[in-house]
Order: C-alpha cells, then sequence, then structure tokens
C-alpha cells in the first residue's frame, strides 16, 4: 500500500495543522474544556471545511476516500490536541448514516451533534456484545438497557443507540441501531468530561418508548464492528500524532531548561530516555501503516492487524506519555503547562475502543485459534 498522501490528502492535513496552530492553544483549550468541552461555533466553522465528510464517498458529500483520510486527519487532530469531538461526533456518525440522506445532511452541515451509544460496562471491550434491548410493544419499540462513556456524548443532541431486536448478548445477529433524541420521555443523560476534558456521558434507558421510524438499521451489527474497528485505527492515528507532538515539546524543554550551570539535554540518561521514546513513537507509526494497509483486505486478517496495532500503539502512547511528562518534572503534570493536556489525551486515547491489554488478548486468542 502506498502511503505517499495525494494532493486532496495534503490540503487536509494542512488545513487541521493551520486551525491547531490559530484556534487551539491552550489558554483556548482551557476555556473551552472549563465551559463544557464543546462550542458551537467552533463545531459549525470545523463543518464548513468539510472534515466530517472526510470518510465518505464523493456520493455522500466526502472526499471519495476512507480510514487513510481520517487517519491523515485525525494525526494532525492528535498532534494539535483539538479539543471537538471529531472522531466521535463528526467522522463516525457519518458513516453510519451514509445510507440515510435526511440525517447526515445536517451533521455535515454542523447543524446537529450525533454520539453513538454502543459501548457497556459488562461488553469488556468487545463489539459484539449488548445487552441494551429492544422489544415490540403496541407496534413500537421499548428500549430498555445502559450505554456508558458515550464519547462526545454530552454534546450531543442525537443518539445512535445499538440495541438488541433479537438473539443474546453476544450474538452476532439480531443488533438493531437506533435513533433517539436527547429529551426523549424514559431517556436518563448523565455527562461528564473525561479526565482530558473530552465530554461524554452515560445514557440509561426505562421503557424508552420509540416509533417504527427510529429503527435506522434492523442488522447493524456487521456495520457496527466494522466502525469499531474504523475507531480503533482513528485512535491509534490520533496517538501517533499526539506522541510525535509531545517528543517535540520535551526536546524543546530539555535544550532549554538548565541544571548544574548546563541545559540537562546534555545528560546522556535523558537523552537515552529521548532515543527510546522516539523507538516507541516508530515502532507505533509502522503497526498504524500496518493496520491501514489491511483495511480492504480479508475481514479476520484485518481484525488481528487493528488489535495489534492498538495493542502496541497505546503501551507505546503510554510510555511515552509517562516519559515525557517526567522529563519536565513537576511542571509535566501542572495544567498550565501543555505536556500534562498530552499526558491525559494519551492515557484516555488508549483506553477507547478497546485497551493495549484487550486487544492484546485479541491478538493472543487469534493465533490459539490458528494454531
Amino acid at each position: 500500500m502506498d502511503f505517499t498522501l495525494s494532493e486532496e490528502q495534503t490540503m487536509l492535513q494542512d488545513s487541521v495543522r493551520r486551525y491547531a496552530e490559530r484556534d487551539c492553544e491552550l489558554e483556548t483549550r482551557r476555556d473551552l474544556i472549563a465551559k463544557g468541552g464543546f462550542d458551537a461555533k467552533r463545531w459549525s466553522a470545523i463543518a464548513e471545511m468539510g472534515w466530517l465528510a472526510a470518510g465518505l464517498s464523493e456520493q455522500h458529500g466526502g472526499f471519495g476516500g476512507g480510514l487513510l483520510d481520517e487517519a491523515v486527519l485525525l494525526e494532525e487532530v492528535g498532534r494539535g490536541l483539538v479539543p471537538e469531538p471529531l472522531r466521535d461526533c463528526g467522522l463516525l456518525p457519518a458513516r453510519l448514516l451514509a445510507a440515510h440522506e435526511d440525517l447526515l445532511a445536517p451533521l455535515l452541515a454542523g447543524e446537529v451533534v450525533y454520539a453513538i451509544a454502543h459501548g457497556e460496562d459488562a461488553a469488556r471491550g468487545r463489539a459484539s456484545w449488548v445487552e441494551a434491548r429492544a422489544e415490540r410493544s403496541a407496534g413500537n419499540y421499548r428500549l430498555g438497557g445502559r450505554k456508558t462513556r458515550v464519547l462526545g456524548g454530552a454534546a450531543a443532541q442525537r443518539f445512535l443507540v445499538s440495541a438488541r431486536v433479537a438473539g443474546d448478548a453476544d450474538a452476532t445477529e439480531g443488533l438493531g441501531l437506533f435513533l433517539v433524541e436527547r429529551g426523549s420521555a424514559g431517556l436518563n443523560v448523565r455527562d461528564y468530561r473525561l479526565v482530558d476534558g473530552t465530554p461524554a456521558c452515560d445514557l440509561e434507558f426505562d421503557a424508552l418508548e420509540l416509533p417504527p421510524s427510529a429503527l435506522l438499521d434492523a442488522e447493524a451489527g456487521a456495520a457496527i464492528a466494522g466502525l469499531m474497528q474504523g475507531a480503533a485505527v482513528g485512535a491509534c492515528a490520533e496517538m501517533v500524532g499526539a506522541m510525535e507532538q509531545a517528543i517535540w515539546i520535551a526536546r524543546d524543554y530539555l535544550r532549554t531548561r538548565k541544571q548544574f550551570g548546563v541545559v540537562i539535554g546534555s545528560f546522556q540518561a535523558l537523552q537515552h530516555r529521548m532515543a527510546d521514546c522516539h523507538m516507541a513513537l516508530e515502532q507505533a507509526r509502522s503497526m498504524l501503516y500496518r493496520a491501514l494497509s489491511f483495511v480492504d483486505g480479508d475481514a479476520s486478517a484485518r481484525a488481528v492487524a487493528i488489535s495489534a496495532a492498538k495493542a502496541q500503539v497505546g503501551r507505546s502512547a503510554q510510555f511515552v506519555a509517562a516519559q515525557t511528562v517526567q522529563l519536565h518534572g513537576g511542571i509535566g503534570v501542572t495544567d498550565e503547562y501543555i505536556i500534562g493536556h498530552y499526558f491525559k489525551r494519551l492515557l484516555v486515547l488508549e483506553a477507547c475502543y478497546g485497551s493495549s491489554a484487550f486487544h492484546l488478548g485479541e491478538v493472543a486468542r487469534s493465533l490459539r485459534e490458528a494454531a
């Protein structure tokens, strides 16, 4: 697979980088997080730049790209620490709504914010495990259950909810996708922010009545599984961008901070730490590229490649986050200094869409089954 960026991808990359440099400075980020982590005017500006359609075909208003285009965008999002939930409220919902033009259009225009409510505590990273259930009731659907850690959910006006219409919690079939409006009777929402400021929420469905038109797809299992794989790749790309920038910030600090009359970057032990960080970054980048090379291949091989990437990129992210903060000393953990924000963002990304430990287990399971 050729990873040389096309002219359109280079323009997309430059667009995100300019936005991050101009509108995502530390003080702006801190103010936005203090106000809840989301601003409607900023979201509309992002929509006008076309980023929300980066992974869609031209038929659906996109660039005609796919996961590679999304990875290009999200790597820059990670590098610039862009606070908006681009992946969770833009790219992922857009892919699920590609066949629903009436719902997709306001999303791409930045007029309506969607979030995907799929994860549950009992799933423990498994994309197919869903206990929330939608039962038929007098021609409607009655939705019950809970969804946790809905990324971007505190900013969302609508939720795309996965729920069982048939089968057991771990069945590959019988998984429906429903549209639920915030404020619906029977929907309880608990908004909060993650440690890095990402807006999120938990949902509880108390016999929530939905009309038949709320069911967008009665067999959405395969689409959601593919979406979660794409989300994991996107998280990897964002981690690679964030790691690279964190290393550059640490490098600049080591070149200016003085101790014992010399810059601390002259100490060999700290040089070794920086070298280790660079090796971890390149390992992560290689695994991201490998996963992207499998996106159009065999489904089982693709799943293993993505799990292997999420496992390694996540482990690299944990290492780089810890090292770059420690190289700064006490100032590294203060809210007034940028490196601590990268630290928290990398830890959140490592945990999203299956932790490193979960995905390492998935790779091990595939090897056992193949033996």
